[in-house]
Formats: structure tokens, sequence, C-alpha cells
């Protein structure tokens, strides 16, 4: 009776070994993402579910490295408005049987009658060569004619070359989705794991899943081919199982649910990058390795939306979009109406829910009236690194006059209100006290002598006006050459200071596309003229060396800044 019992029990657990093992592949995993087609910002991820849940944007939680993507849009595939396009590779060698083969053909002509009226599909062969038996096609009775003069004759088996020339024939950057689905016995003769790595990397790139349906031959090698094709399979993104089951796969595929991820930049690496999703009603995690090969242009050019004061001397200046070189105070240039620079001692850039900022810390306080903000080598965070126009904006603040000339007028005013009343008191004295003959006032002996002492050379008027010739502003003459030949002559005056680039509200600019907006500076230093370079991506050159921070510039010095050439020779002070 015990052996009974023991016979029983070892039954019911080969019953449910074999019934484990019976188990289909499809729908091993309760979540799979299918392919994961990268255009950034963009990203579209083809998931599905086993237990046919419907997800929600809440649901889904992205991450492309350390970045945290924007879940968009999450909707149930839809074969007719967007449709696939399948590519089938079939193999037509002779370890195929011939039973199987006339099934395929069978299985291939059934599956183009559940096709969508978007869907298209294209059928190559891989035996000796590789051969496309139409391309691209809707379902038609032309192609099933085609599909009938298959035979399964050869000898050799290009698998892996099969599947990379398909996947170098596809158009990643098209909407549609890719899918391969190769019917073999998983045999290759095409050189081995180095066409095999080159098909696997082809695929990737692509974003092309494939769908393995293995043939069985009853030979023991093919076992084993069979289970390499199927980690081949699930290493794109796809699915392994036996033949037949195509109006199954398209059931299958049908399924799925499509969500749309979305970046903060279109900026790609050209590089495999890991993108880990979290699907938290499901409690499951999965990550999938994708290329970052393609991008979208950038639908606007970086700008400056808006500045606004937030401090006594703080200025936060507002972007479109995300910024590089935005926490450099050197890469900002204020002028406070138009004629008074301001300088930036601090800056610090941010982004916090969804605004793009630098926050500028002054070193004078902020004055009510019109500033004028300009940016060098602070661009777009994105392929094209666009780099902002200038902004004028008018801001709250103190009153400039006040603030720096308000102690001379409060002087000027008690001076003069006690002058007034000097005046008032001795004029008042002088009523009341009796007029005597010494205190007459006395007329000038000889009137027209004084008149002429006092504008004869060398009197006080001569004098006046030398001294005020005598604070005059240092001059330099700037030679511009093109082809070896001088093009123009600028006689400059350096007043506090003199702004070169590109930009047409420098106080000198010159047409050059290879010059930066902000090229370089010259400034008076005490008897000297200065200049500071401004440019990291084109520096200013002297003499052929690259000026680091601020030089002297000596008579002669010849300066490149982007394609022009400019000498420079200073003019004598004369007082």
């Amino acid at each position: 009776m015990e052996m009974r019992w023991r016979n029983r029990l070892a039954v019911c657990f080969l019953i449910l070994a074999v019934g484990i093992f019976m188990v289909p592949v499809y729908g091993a995993d309760i979540v799979v993402i299918e392919q994961a087609k990268v255009n950034m910002p963009k990203i579209r991820l083809y998931v599905h579910d086993t237990e046919n849940k419907m997800l929600s944007k809440d649901d889904v939680e992205a991450y492309l490295g350390q970045e945290l993507l924007e879940t968009e849009k999450v909707s149930r595939f839809d074969k007719d408005r967007e449709g696939s396009r399948y590519v089938f590779l079939m193999d037509i060698s002779s370890s195929v049987p011939s039973g199987t083969f006339e099934q395929m053909k069978k299985e291939l002509k059934s599956f183009q009658r559940k096709m969508g009226k978007g869907d298209r599909w294209t059928l190559m062969t891989f035996g000796e060569k590789v051969t496309t038996v139409f391309q691209d096609q809707k379902a038609s009775d032309q192609v099933s004619d085609k599909i009938d003069r298959l035979k399964g004759k050869d000898d050799r088996t290009l698998l892996f070359e099969a599947l990379k020339q398909a996947a170098q024939d596809i158009d990643a950057d098209s909407g549609q989705r890719n899918i391969f689905v190769v019917l073999t016995d998983g045999e290759d003769f095409s050189g081995g794991e180095a066409s095999k790595a080159e098909a696997l990397d082809v695929l990737e790139k692509k974003s092309v899943s494939l769908y393995a349906q293995g043939i069985e031959n009853g030979d023991a090698k093919n076992r084993a081919n069979r289970k390499a094709l199927g980690e081949f399979a699930r290493e794109t993104g796809g699915e392994y199982r036996d033949f037949p089951s195509l109006e199954d796969l398209k059931d299958y595929l049908d399924e799925f649910q499509i969500v749309e991820l979305a970046g903060s930049s279109n900026k790609i690496t050209f590089q495999k990058e890991t993108l880990s999703v979290n699907f938290k009603q499901e409690k499951k995690q999965v990550q999938k390795e994708v290329y970052l090969t393609r991008y979208q242009k950038a639908g606007e050019k970086a700008k400056i939306s808006k500045a606004e004061k937030t401090g006594d001397k703080e200025i936060r200046i507002y972007y479109n979009q995300s910024m590089t070189g935005a926490d450099e105070p050197d890469h900002f240039r204020i002028l406070y109406q138009g004629k008074h620079p301001a300088e930036v001692l601090k800056a610090k850039y941010a982004e916090k829910d969804g605004d793009y900022y630098s926050t500028l810390q002054m070193k004078d306080s902020i004055y009510q009236g019109e500033y004028t903000i300009d940016c060098s080598d602070v661009v777009s965070d994105s392929m094209e690194k666009t780099e902002p126009e200038e902004l004028t904006v008018r801001l709250k603040g103190k009153n400039y006059v006040v603030h720096h000339y308000g102690p001379i007028f409060l002087l000027a005013a008690v001076l003069t209100g006690g002058g007034v009343f000097a005046v008032f008191r001795t004029r008042k004295k002088k009523r009341e006290e009796p007029e005597t003959a010494e205190e007459k006032p006395r007329e000038p002996e000889n009137l027209e002598a004084v008149q002429e002492e006092t504008t004869k050379p060398g009197g006080n008027k001569v004098a006046v006006r030398e001294h005020l010739e005598a604070g005059h502003h240092p001059e330099i003459m700037l030679k511009v050459y093109a082809d070896d030949r001088i093009a123009a002559r600028i006689s400059a005056e350096i007043d506090s200071s003199l702004m070169v680039g590109r930009n047409q509200n420098s106080d000198l600019y010159f047409d050059d596309p290879t010059m930066s907006r902000q090229q370089f500076v010259l400034f008076e230093k005490g008897e000297e003229i200065w200049i500071r370079n401004l440019s990291k991506t084109n520096p200013t050159q002297c003499n052929g060396r690259i000026i680091e921070g601020e030089i002297p510039l000596r008579n002669g010095d010849v300066l490149c800044a982007g394609s022009t050439i400019i000498k420079c020779e200073m003019k004598e002070r004369t007082v």
C-alpha cells in the first residue's frame, strides 16, 4: 500500500514537472519591454503586460542613466492607426524537414490575413545566399504566389548574415514599429561568433526586436542551436517559441502598450546607455540597454525669457531651456542704462520645477532702470548649443542719482541754505546800521585796464581750458588686415573700456562668423592700455600666443580674433 502512494506521488510530481516545461515562453515575465525607440529627447517603449493590465502614467517611472524622464502618455497599440513593419526571414536550407517547410509557407499566408491597414511586411530567404522575395508590401494575392514558389534545398545557412543585412536596410528614424521574425532550425554557416555579434549590434542600434520560431529536425545538435537562438532573440527584446505559431504571435504583438517618455534635452552620446523602468503596480523593474544615436532638432533656440530682482544685490535670469556655462560670473556682461557696467561676483545655475535660471550676485546694489543682460559661452544643453540673444529689462530698485549724488546734493543744499541765510543776515544788518562816507562802495579807477587783464593770454580763462583738456582718454589706432593688406583703419578712444566682438551692440563689432559675440575688451589701466580675452571657444591671440586673462598692449602688437588680424598702434597723449 505504501509503495502505491509513493508511485502515485511520483507520478504527480512528474505531471507537474512536465506541465511547467510545457508552459509557452511568451508571457514568462509579467512585464516585457520589446523595443525602446530612441529619438532624443523622445523615447517610445513597446511594453507587454501578460495579465493584460492597462498601465497608467503614474504607474511608470523611468530613468535614462541618472536622469528622471517624464512619462508623457500611455496608450494601447493600435494596429490600424500606426501599424508595424514585419520582416520575415525564412530558412530555405535542406536541414529544414520538407513537411515543416510547407507548413512555414502555409503559416506565412495565414499571417497576412491578420495584418492591419497600416501594416507592411517583407520576406527574405537565406540559405547559400540572402534573397529578398518581396519588400514593404500589403497583403495581396501576388505575395501569396511568391510564397508558393519557394523551395527548401540549399546546403548552407547564412542566418546571421541575413539578420545583419535586413537590419541595415531598416529605417530606424521612421515612426513605425520594426519587428523581425525568423523561421529556422538555428543552424548558421556565416562565420561564427563574429557574425553573430555583428548582427546583434545592428539590431540593437536600430531598435529591432527578433521573434524566433525554432524548427525541430530531430538532430541532437539542433537542440543546442535552438537554445542559442532563444538567447539571441531575448537579447534583442524579442522572444522564442517552437514553430508553428505565427497567428498566435500576431495576437501577442497586437496586445502591446505604448509608453511615451521625454528627457530634458536632445543630447546624445553615440554610446549605449541603461534605461531603467519601474512599473509600480506590478512592483517590477526592467532594464534595457539603448543606443543614443538619434535626436530631433530643438524646437526653438535658447533665449533669456525674463530677468527679475531677487535681492538688494541679486538678479535672477530665466532661460527657456536647460543651459550650460550659466554658473560662471565671467560669462555675463550687464550694463545699467546701456553704459554703466555692473560687475557680477558670483553665478549659480539651477533647474527646478521646470524652470531654468541663473542667480547672479552683483557687486553693487540694483538700481531702478534698464539693464541689458548679455551672455558669452552660455549655451543650450542640446546638440545645437545655441547662445541666447541679449535682453533688456526694467528692474525696480534704488534711485541711481540719489544713491550716488544724494550726499553731494545734501551738502550743496546745506551750504546754499547757509549762504542764503548769511546774505540775508548781512543785508538786514546793513539796512539797520547808518551808512558812513568811508563805507560807500568805490568805483574802480581804470575799468578798461581790469577788463584787459582778465582776457589777455596767460590769464584765468586759458588756464581753466588747459586744465580741462589734461584729463582726456588714451587713443589707439587699430589697423585691420585682409589678404595681407590694410582693409580698415580705426581710431578709437578708450573711454573706460572698449568692447570688441561679433555682437552689434559691442563698441566695435566685426561681421566675422568665427569671432565670438564678445571677443575681447580694451581698457585703461594707469597710463597703459590693457586687453582682456573674453572668448573661451576661440581665444584671442597676441603676437601668436593665446591671451590668458589680461595683458598690457604694446605699440605694434598684432591681435588675432577669429579670422580677423588687427595691428595696434598707440597714440601719444597730448597735454
